[in-house]
Parts: C-alpha cells; structure tokens; sequence
C-alpha cells in the first residue's frame, strides 16, 4: 500500500477532503463578509438619508465645543455646506454673547451628565425675525459611558409659538369679557353644572364664583326653577338646537337664551347668556331697547365661540376676519345698502362657524383628505346653519351661511344650488372665500399668492362664481391696492 512519512493514500485522501472542507468554510465565510460589508454600506446610507431629511435640526458638539457631526438641516439653516460646519466651534458660528451663554450651558450638560430637555429658545435672525426652537441637549457618551460631547436637537416651533400667543390672548380677551360683560354668561356640562360663569353671577346668587363652580342648578336656585332650567337644558342638549326662554328670579325677570357647542369626541357643552328684562315687562320702549342689545350681544358673544372653538385648526386664524373683511368691501364696492352690507360683514365673520363640529385633525391635516373626511367638511355649512337658524338677527345670516358653497353652475354643496337661487350675499362671501383660502397657508400646501386666487375666480366667473362681483374683486386688489387684513 502507498505511504507517504507513515500515511497511507486513505489518509491523504481524509485529509484533501477536511481541507476542501474548510476552503468551502472560508469561501463562504468571505461571501457572508461581503455581504455584510454592503449591508452596512447600505445601513449608512439608509442612516445618513434619514439623518439629513428629518427637519429638526441635529448636531454633535465634543467636550471642546466642536463640531463632529451635523445634519442637512443645521446646514441649509446657516446656508453652509455640511462638510464646512464640521470642526468649527459654536464662536464661528453665532454671535459672541449668542456662543458663550450656549458653550457655558453645554458645559454644564456634560459636567452633570443630565440631559435638559424641552428647553424653548428664541434666536433673531439677521433680518430681525424671531424665531423659536424647542431644544433638547442630551450628553453623548462613549461605550464606557464616559461623556465626550453632547447631542443637540432643535425644533423650529415659531409657528407653535405663534398660535399659543394667539390662543393665550384669545383666552384673556375671554376672562375679560366673562369678567365685564354687562350680561350673565354661562357654560355647563353634559351633567348640567356650571363650568364657567360671567362675574356678575356674583352679584345675583349673593356668592363668590369659586363656590358656584361645579353646581347643579338644584345648588343656586329654588327647586322649581331649578327644575325647569335642567329640563330646558336637556331639551338643548338632546335636540342639539338654541332655544330662548323667560325666568322669573328674586322679583326680576329674565330670557335666557341656550345653544349646544359640540365637541371633537366629547359630550357637548351647554352654552348661553341670560338679560334682565325686567324693564320690559313694565315699559314698551325699554323692550325694544332690551332686544336691539340682545341681538348685539348675541352676535358679540357667538363670534367669541366660533373664535375660541376654531383654535383646535390653527391655520385658520384670521381666516373669517379676512374674508369678512374682503366681502364688506366688495359688498361697499357694489353699491349695496348699508343694512345689507353689514349684514354680509357678519356672515362673513361667522361663516365657517359649523366647523366646530368637525374633529381639529382633520381641520389641520397636512395631507390630502380621505373621501369621508371631506364628507364632514363639506358639512360645515349645514351645521352652521343649524346653530344659527333660530337666532333672530336683524339679516338672513343662517341663510347665507348655508349657500356659500354652491355654485352657479349647480356645482356646489349643499343643496347644489344654481344662478338667482343663490343669494347675492352668499355669491359675494363665495368669492371672498375661495380668494382668501387659496391666497393663504394651509396645512397641506403653501400660500399660492393674490394672484393665483384671482386667476382662479376670474376662470370660474359665470359658471362657479357671480362675473359682477368677481370683476368687482379683481378691481379692488389690482386698481384699488387691497390687501387681505392682517392678524
């Protein structure tokens, strides 16, 4: 038998196989590093894309106060190039004063290794804007957990701070209006206590606000009074729709008038006010007085509803007073009477008030809308209808509200309306509308200008849009010099 130094050809052959074994061990061992060299190429990639598309501004500063890392974001913000930022310090970046008070605060980070988040910062830009941040500063660590920098992330929320100022000053308007208004305002829940009380209150029920808050009105009038204002509040809250009564209190007397506001997912509130009227029982002047103030806290007081429930949909702020605005002009413009034009400006101050009913994310979706979701915003006209139908104003303003949406060509909503069968003051704030809507920002797109908005109403005058009042329109921004109100 074959031997080679004591091995026989069998052993030779054992031996070839083990190798080729391993051969195959190592080619597949190479394969599956390869493989994950690209995977890890890719990773980084994946990583690096994701790192440079989120809009919040990220950047690794090390215990120096230099730069190692820092996305698209912070660079097209400082209109530099990534590979520029890296390595400077925060001095070569922002003003002197600006760099010390931040290196001093990041040193503070790193020295306790406790992360600052939610920080809001303020920064003014070189044109003198103010711009907001929402900033969290986490200390960066090695794998022995020993901090070598400090990871900072910043969000631009100037827009978020803008409508919280707005909100915040919509809210004391209304302290202040609850705290002076010369007639009894309340809110109630769905249980029938009171949430929230006019001043005055005080001065009928003999009582501080703080110990009339949370009661029944089993609580703060006589039980047959109290009973028939919890039945007239039921009837509001199952029916949905204002009512007006009369109550008789300590020798006065009063009217009352009750309406539901509906709430995104929740039950609905009662809302309402009440006047004295005792002076119209006895004097026939002093009742027409007494109701000429009604109607005008009445207007007064929805518009501040509509004000403090449309603040769910930020980007909708000054919208009414916009197209009020531009409607009594273009209505002044037209020669129309003076009874009719105020009328029109007040419609259009409340004609979007039926978008409380529709839930705030979808209000402020900053994408295209599913099909059942423009169902309920093609509602807004008929809700609004519905809260203000039984409300005597001295204009058709409910009627109005109601045909803003149709078109004369039959195209619109809800009623698919056409031509005369619509009125001129709904024709007028259609208009007015659709300009303003397409003129400014919404959630799902940019502003479009003043002139894509009179393009658009100009193509659609005699089949969507009255041609008189969109000439009119035309006329007032482009020979008259006007311009949408501002906040």
């Amino acid at each position: 038998m074959l031997k080679s130094k004591g091995r026989t050809k069998a052993d030779l052959i054992r031996e070839l196989s083990v190798l080729r074994l391993k051969i195959a061990d190592l080619e597949r061992f190479k394969m599956q590093y390869e493989q994950a060299a690209r995977d890890l190429s890719e990773k980084k990639k994946e990583y690096r894309t994701i790192f440079d598309s989120v809009p919040v501004r990220v950047m690794y500063l090390n215990v120096e106060g230099r730069i190692i890392r820092v996305n698209k974001t912070v660079a097209e913000a400082l209109r530099m190039k990534t590979i520029e930022l890296i390595g400077k310090s925060l001095f070569d970046i922002f003003p002197v004063e600006r760099a010390s008070k931040l290196i001093s605060e990041h040193m503070d980070i790193m020295a306790s290794g406790e992360a600052r988040l939610g920080i809001m910062e303020s920064f003014v830009t070189a044109k003198g804007k103010t711009v907001w941040f929402r900033v969290d500063k986490i200390p960066y660590r090695d794998r022995h957990r020993k901090v070598i920098g400090i990871i900072i992330f910043a969000m631009d929320v100037t827009g978020m701070k803008k409508m919280e100022d707005i909100l915040q000053e919509t809210e004391e308007r209304f302290r202040h209006f609850m705290d002076h208004v010369p007639i009894y305002v309340f809110f109630k829940d769905d249980k029938i206590r009171s949430l929230q009380l006019s001043r005055n209150y005080e001065q009928m029920l003999g009582r501080p606000i703080r110990e009339l808050i949370g009661k029944t009105m089993d609580d703060l009038f006589p039980s047959d009074l109290a009973k028939s204002m919890i039945e007239d509040d039921k009837r509001v809250l199952r029916e949905g729709k204002p009512i007006e009564v009369e109550e008789e209190f300590n020798g006065r007397f009063y009217t009352t008038t009750k309406f539901p506001l509906v709430r995104d997912g929740k039950p609905p509130l009662l809302a309402g006010f009440t006047m004295d009227i005792t002076d119209r029982k006895t004097s026939e002047a002093a009742m027409h007085e007494t109701v000429k103030k009604l109607r005008m806290f009445l207007r007064g007081l929805v518009q501040v509803v509509s004000l403090m429930v449309k603040e769910k949909a930020p980007f909708t702020s000054g919208h009414q007073k916009r197209v009020s605005d531009l409607a009594r002009t273009m209505a002044t413009m037209l020669r129309l009477a003076p009874e009719q034009i105020e009328g029109i400006r007040v419609a259009g101050s409340l004609h979007d008030l039926g978008m409380i009913g529709i839930p705030g994310e979808i209000l402020s979706a900053p994408r295209r809308l599913t099909d059942y979701e423009l169902g309920l915003i093609k509602s807004h006209p008929v809700v609004g209808f519905n809260i203000l139908k039984d409300i005597e104003f001295p204009w058709p303003v409910a009627n109005i509200i109601i045909q803003h949406h149709e078109r004369l060509n039959g195209s619109g909503y809800p009623y698919g309306l056409r031509g005369e069968e619509i009125t001129l003051d709904a024709r007028i704030i259609a208009v007015a509308d659709i300009v303003e809507a397409v003129a400014s920002h919404r959630p799902y797109r940019p502003a479009l200008g003043i002139e894509k908005a009179l393009e658009i109403v100009t193509n659609g005058a005699g089949t969507l849009y009255d041609p008189a009042v969109v000439d009119t329109c035309v006329s007032l921004f482009r020979e008259k010099g006007y311009q949408l109100v501002e906040e």
